[in-house]
């Protein structure tokens, strides 16, 4: 079969992954892309005679492997998809198509679980880490909403719990929890003991 003589180009992809390079690295980049999909995993020489020295910003695209190659590894899939695809169009007319879908299929299989590992990188990126508040500002927030005679329960009760609530849950965005369970009217007026000592109700405790 003759050689392929083009691949797939994303251009919102290549857009996006090459928007902080300069134009003369873009240009030497896709130069590089060119000369991969015309011959193959590239060595230094080659490398060094299109971009006249080793770029590290450009070989952050590329790939080494054990022989000291370098191989763009979207290029070399889509080169791989488009092969099979095109092979298995061509035995359909033969009628030899069970291999061709197998071989389709795994690597169907193959980008499925690495674009699911991609979306659970970017998910656990988009996890924030929660920083308790200090009791300063937390108890400057009760104030300015009229409920400063409760905060430092308040406060002890969640930072006892390690910001943990009633149910076990951990607390994610304590201004949002405490306006939900705390700030009720009942609360901004003191409840007196025996002892003539301002408390809080021990139900308030259940986040009812």
């Amino acid at each position: 079969m003759a050689k392929d003589p083009a691949f797939l180009f994303y251009t919102g992809d290549f857009s996006t992954g090459t928007q902080f390079l300069t134009d003369e690295q873009v240009g030497k980049y896709i130069r590089l892309l060119m000369a991969q999909h015309q011959h193959g995993r590239l060595s230094e020489k080659q490398v060094i005679f299109i971009c006249k020295s080793i770029d590290n910003e450009i070989m952050f695209k590329f790939k080494k492997d054990e022989f000291g190659f370098y191989y763009n590894e979207r290029l070399e899939s889509e080169v791989f998809k488009r092969k099979a695809f095109s092979e298995s169009r061509s035995n359909n007319k033969k009628g030899k198509t069970k291999e061709v879908i197998n071989i389709s299929k795994s690597y169907d299989n193959h980008m499925e679980d690495i674009n699911k590992d991609k979306n659970i990188v970017k998910k656990e990126k988009k996890v924030k880490y929660f920083e308790p508040p200090s009791f300063e500002d937390f108890d400057a927030y009760f104030k300015e909403k009229g409920y400063g005679i409760i905060s430092k329960k308040v406060f002890d009760y969640y930072s006892t719990a390690d910001w943990h609530d009633s149910q076990g849950n951990k607390v994610k965005n304590w201004k949002q929890k405490v306006q939900g369970v705390w700030f009720k009217e009942e609360n901004k007026k003191p409840q007196f003991n025996n002892q003539q000592q301002p408390t809080i109700k021990t139900h308030e405790f259940n986040e009812q």
